[in-house]
């Protein structure tokens, strides 16, 4: 440092006041080319917050989905929130959605992970957290080949009806013991989660046996559209994940006819899509029957983004449909059901993107069944 510093002790005025106006040029030049580009993007409206905290403070209620849908009624379907010192893109309608989810996925695929998930996910190593690349296509066909397609699927119907069983028999249970209680509908699952976890090695043992051995099966799994609609309609309107996971630009794009700079945060809002009116005719009632009506086609169901949409989809999204329209149909036939009271409003959820912050209960009794296990009339 000194061997910088002595021969510029040395130096004469003359000397260093070109280079003084040179460097204040060049600073005033980068300075207005950084000022007129910001200028001229033409950046979502952004919605008033305070210094620092940005619009943190408007979010403290535990339905932020319902506070974006209200804001997208007054600054459209796309505008940007500040979160602390992080800015926040906010999509809103299914329009937007698609376009950042397929016409602009490779500016918008990279995944936002806190240090924690980084840490836990080994750097991202696992499909559902990783960035879109060779890693992730890979893992995920090999996912989508031994454990969550169609031939998978066929091949652990056993394993997967024995599952629906258990979580059947701890209801039937919950009921005997409790007839005039509410269920925490939470804990049957988490029962069966946890049965699964202590018998890890029986239940490989299971699969390899599946696996191993040819099985006479049907060819096709039964279809049953009543219940797929049912499950596309219950997600539609109480998505237990109203907000996607959130993503960031890594180079810059547009969206909405808007510039998204690179480093920009963007969520998708799926309650404000799916209560979208230009989308949905009544929007606010659930009517399954409205996906069985000649007004919509098989793929319409997917407008409701359960499962994400464009090369990113959920890998489990065949599992998930199979195992739930099942489970439906096994609930009705056996049980019939009422929400405890007050529970339709009970919809606080844990931060932006996970579950209800307090589970769902529901007053269950049993069906009135004959001896071939029909419902009596």
């Amino acid at each position: 440092m000194d061997a910088v510093l002595v021969p510029l002790r040395n130096t004469s005025l003359g000397v260093l006041t070109p280079l003084a106006l040179g460097l204040l040029t060049v600073a005033i030049i980068v300075g207005k080319l950084l000022i007129g580009r910001s200028r001229r993007l033409n950046r979502p409206p952004a919605v008033p917050g305070l210094p620092l905290i940005g619009n943190l403070h408007q979010l403290k209620d535990k339905k932020p989905h319902q506070t974006f849908a209200k804001w997208s009624e007054i600054y459209g379907p796309i505008y940007s929130i500040r979160t602390g010192a992080s800015t926040m893109v906010v999509l809103n309608s299914a329009e937007v959605a698609k376009e950042a989810m397929v016409t602009r996925f490779n500016s918008i695929s990279t995944r936002k992970l806190s240090n924690a998930l980084t840490l836990l996910t080994s750097n991202k190593s696992m499909v559902a957290t990783s960035d879109y690349g060779e890693f992730h296509k890979m893992v995920k066909r090999y996912i989508l080949t031994s454990v969550l397609g169609s031939n998978a699927q066929k091949r652990y119907r056993g394993l997967r009806d024995t599952m629906i069983n258990n979580i059947v028999n701890i209801l039937h249970s919950e009921i005997k013991d409790n007839p005039q209680s509410a269920v925490n509908l939470r804990e049957p699952f988490k029962a069966e989660l946890f049965r699964l976890a202590l018998t890890e090695d029986r239940l490989y043992h299971e699969i390899r046996e599946v696996c191993g051995s040819e099985m006479v099966m049907e060819e096709h799994l039964p279809q049953l559209p009543y219940l797929n609609a049912v499950f596309h309609e219950t997600l539609r309107k109480y998505s237990p994940a109203p907000i996607v996971p959130l993503r960031y630009a890594h180079e810059d794009t547009q969206l909405g006819g808007y510039d998204i700079p690179a480093g920009t945060q963007v969520a998708i809002n799926l309650y404000a899509c799916n209560m979208n009116q230009k989308d949905w005719d009544e929007p606010e009632e659930w009517k399954p029957e409205r996906f069985l009506s000649s007004n919509f086609e098989p793929m319409d169901l997917y407008k409701t983004m359960a499962f994400g949409a464009g090369k990113r989809v959920c890998a489990g999204s065949l599992q998930a449909m199979v195992i739930s329209c099942t489970a439906i149909g096994r609930f009705v036939q056996e049980f019939e059901w009422r929400l405890k009271e007050g529970e339709e409003d009970n919809i606080d959820t844990v931060q932006l993107t996970t579950h209800k912050l307090q589970p769902m209960h529901a007053y269950i009794t049993r069906r009135a069944m004959d001896h071939s296990g029909l419902q009596s009339s």
